[in-house]
């Protein structure tokens, strides 16, 4: 199997340690390069190598080829997550809350759209931490459903011009992160967060935070 992907900076380092090109790429695409040095390790633990093409200015191309074994698993089963996504019991909410998603992952933004959606819960979607801050200037959200790393505004930022510019302290912002770390998660409820759920979750655990909130 070959897998392959266009990134939007060159790459500064085939060896075992990987980072963006400089601080801009960063800034402008999110993330720190440490995506690239797991898919490294992983694609050898599976016996894999992970090539790269990259041209500075253009990007680069990373592919893998891996053999790997006919699974004799069913279609009709389902992974457990999905499975607890169905037999979550929806909330008795006085009314219909609507909340505000921002995260820069399409996938991630349909899992959570469609989780929430299940909950009887109207779903805003914006990309990022701007996005969300424009976005609250004119509409009245009930929760923000915050990511940290973005591109162009990060949650973290976000979350500041919300509680100091735009002066509003009383709605819930929950970050969403896998960042989890103690010192981490006392600067995120230190600059405005609510609280946080930590990456991966269930939607039970996410729904819990939710509703400790808003009713």
């Amino acid at each position: 199997w070959r897998c392959s992907r266009f990134a939007k900076s060159s790459v500064h380092s085939c060896s075992n340690t990987h980072k963006q090109e400089d601080a801009l790429t960063t800034r402008k695409f999110g993330g720190t390069g440490l995506g690239l040095s797991i898919s490294k390790k992983l694609v050898e633990l599976l016996g894999g190598k992970l090539c790269v093409d990259s041209k500075l200015g253009k990007g680069a191309c990373f592919s893998f080829n891996l053999t790997l074994p006919i699974s004799d698993r069913k279609l009709e089963e389902q992974p457990e997550q999905l499975i607890r996504i169905e037999t979550t019991k929806t909330p008795d909410f006085t009314r219909k809350k609507h909340i505000l998603l921002v995260e820069d992952n399409h996938i991630n933004q349909l899992i959570v759209e469609e989780m929430l959606k299940k909950a009887d819960l109207n779903v805003t979607k914006v990309e990022n931490g701007q996005e969300a801050v424009d976005v609250v200037k004119t509409q009245e959200f009930d929760l923000i459903l915050m990511d940290i790393q973005m591109p162009v505004m990060d949650g973290l930022t976000a979350t500041k011009i919300i509680r100091t510019e735009l002066n509003m302290q009383e709605i819930p912002i929950i970050a969403l992160t896998a960042n989890v770390l103690p010192d981490q998660v006392e600067e995120y409820l230190a600059e405005g967060f609510s609280a946080f759920v930590g990456k991966p979750f269930h939607f039970e655990d996410l729904l819990e935070k939710i509703t400790s909130f808003i009713r």
